[in-house]
Formats: structure tokens, C-alpha cells, sequence
């Protein structure tokens, strides 16, 4: 017998296959190249569909965005839920598998845009904003120690964000992958830096 979609499950059904052409659209033809049009006809829905949970393209490319980092993040919330003695290196692993992922190419031209378009950027870094405060709470459990913890971790987990960024930059450009063990190493290292400081300063934690 044939069942009949809901209202809520036709809509649900809409919204990811939006959210799956909106990435690939980013990562296969950039931000200028990601129309309504380009994302509606990879989607292969209605204008209306599309325009009607998102009225503007920058909430469409926004939502599309942490749409992907909620997964990602549910990946990485399985690693905390584990009990295990190498539980910060998995973590860090699954980390930066993620910057090699289309997550990270769709926010990279996400931020490439918004330097000179303020209405991108607003939005943009608001929903970065709570990303990284998703993220420290995510991590800290996971990276945190007696010898490490409050300001002073969420200064080494920011400080570990920005080196795999940078990295995964460098990467981008020279065409090359750094070893996930090395990325590890340096930034175990970090965390062990920081908690020897005798200096807690919060200067740099990303707000």
C-alpha cells in the first residue's frame, strides 16, 4: 500500500536535497557560480520550494553550512561518548579529516566572499560565531586535563583550530596532504604548551 508523505516529510525531504546541491554547488563551481538556479536545478525542486525556507541566497548558503556541521559534529560526538585511553588523538583525527572534506571547501568560499560582501559577512560570522562555541564545548571534554582546563583550554582548542587552518590552507595551495599524524603530534604538543604555561590569558579565544 502506497503511504503518503506528510506535509513535514515532503518539507524535510525539500530541505536536504537543497542542502546536498547547495555544498556540492559550492565545492564544484564556487560562490559565484552558485545561483538559485544552479542550486534549484542540482536540487531538482521548485524555485518556490527553495525560496520558501530560504528567502535569501545568503541564508540558503548559511544553512547549508551548518547543515553540514551538525553532521560532522554528530561524527565527533561519537568519539566523546567512547571510553577510551586515545580518545583526544581520535578527536583530533576526525578533526582534521574534516578540513579535507566539502565542508571545508564550501566554508572556504563562503569566507572568501564575505571580504568584500557585507551582507554574507554579518551572517556568516554569527553562525561562526556559535560554531566555535559549539566546538570548544564539544572539545573540551575531550582534550581537557587536571593541568588543563577553563580559559586556558578554550585558548588551546582555538589555537588548534587556526593551525589546522592554516594547514589545510598551505595544503590547498601546494596540492599536498599533511599527515593526519603529524597534525596530531603538533597539536598534542600544543595542548601540552599550553598547559605548562604559567600564563592564562584569554587574548586570543575566538568571541
Amino acid at each position: 500500500m502506497l503511504q503518503l508523505q506528510t506535509q513535514e516529510q515532503r518539507s524535510a525531504n525539500t530541505r536536504r536535497l537543497v542542502m546536498r546541491a547547495t555544498i556540492q554547488s559550492l565545492v564544484e563551481v564556487g560562490y559565484a557560480g552558485s545561483s538559485v538556479q544552479e542550486i534549484q536545478a542540482r536540487a531538482r525542486v521548485s524555485r518556490g520550494a527553495i525560496t520558501h525556507q530560504f528567502p535569501t541566497k545568503h541564508e540558503l548558503l548559511i544553512a547549508a553550512i551548518d547543515h553540514l556541521s551538525a553532521a560532522h559534529e554528530a561524527q565527533i560526538r561519537s568519539i566523546r561518548i567512547a571510553d577510551s585511553h586515545d580518545r583526544a588523538e581520535r578527536a583530533l583525527k576526525a578533526l582534521w579529516k574534516s578540513f579535507g572534506s566539502d565542508l571545508w571547501k564550501a566554508t572556504l568560499e563562503l569566507w572568501t566572499a564575505s571580504r568584500t560582501d557585507d551582507a554574507l559577512r554579518k551572517p556568516l560570522l554569527a553562525s561562526e560565531r556559535e560554531l566555535g562555541r559549539r566546538h570548544r564545548e564539544l572539545f573540551s571534554d575531550m582534550l581537557g586535563s587536571p593541568e588543563l582546563a577553563g580559559v586556558q583550554l578554550h585558548y588551546a582548542i582555538d589555537l588548534i583550530f587556526r593551525f589546522m587552518r592554516g594547514t589545510a590552507l598551505t595544503d590547498m595551495l601546494q596540492r599536498k596532504s599533511t599527515p593526519a599524524n603529524r597534525v596530531v603530534g603538533e597539536c598534542m604538543a600544543i595542548l601540552q604548551a599550553v598547559a605548562g604555561s604559567a600564563e592564562g590569558t584569554n587574548s586570543m579565544v575566538y568571541k
